[in-house]
């Protein structure tokens, strides 16, 4: 029992810390616009960097959340995430099938180790905003959880940022 405390106790300092640790960065440029940026945190042996999700393109209902995971030791597996933004939040992939590219949810997660940081973009591993609850405007942010196989929930700040229009779906 008192081990079970321990670990829960340890699992919402990870939660508190995370989101009091994070401060996402803004820059306010000549012309009166503002950028913002994520700012690289670390958390237990979790590094988060370059998070951003692509700003809602005309009246998509749908946006991409990427970012990298690294780990400093061992290994861990996202198994999903979840955001007040949208109706729900999937893990996908882009795959070549036959010279086609392909966006699929994985069911199984994106595994992550010391060796094999987790790179999330475009042309590959993504979590995708389905049925967005309100737009996702540039230079706005809002809260991502993620669910991880070890049992971490980690809640970060992501910012939307306007991103090349191209992209595979």
């Amino acid at each position: 029992m008192k081990k079970k405390m321990l670990m829960l106790l340890g699992l919402i300092s990870l939660n508190l810390e995370a989101e009091s640790l994070q401060k996402v960065q803004t820059h306010q440029h000549n012309d009166d616009t503002t950028e913002v940026e994520f700012k690289t945190i670390s958390i237990g042996s979790f590094t988060f960097e370059g998070f951003k999700a692509r700003a809602q393109i005309g009246k998509s209902p749908n946006s991409s959340i990427y970012g990298k995971i690294k780990l400093d030791s061992g290994s861990d597996t996202l198994l999903k995430a979840t955001s007040s933004i949208s109706v729900d939040a999937q893990l996908h992939q882009n795959i070549n099938d036959a010279g086609i590219m392909r966006m699929r949810e994985t069911k199984n997660g994106f595994k992550i180790s010391a060796e094999k940081p987790l790179i999330m973009e475009p042309t590959g591993f993504h979590i995708m905003l389905l049925n967005l609850k309100q737009p996702l405007k540039e230079d706005s942010t809002f809260k991502l959880n993620l669910f991880f196989a070890s049992g971490r929930e980690i809640k970060l700040i992501i910012p939307v940022v306007s991103l090349p229009k191209k992209h595979i779906h």
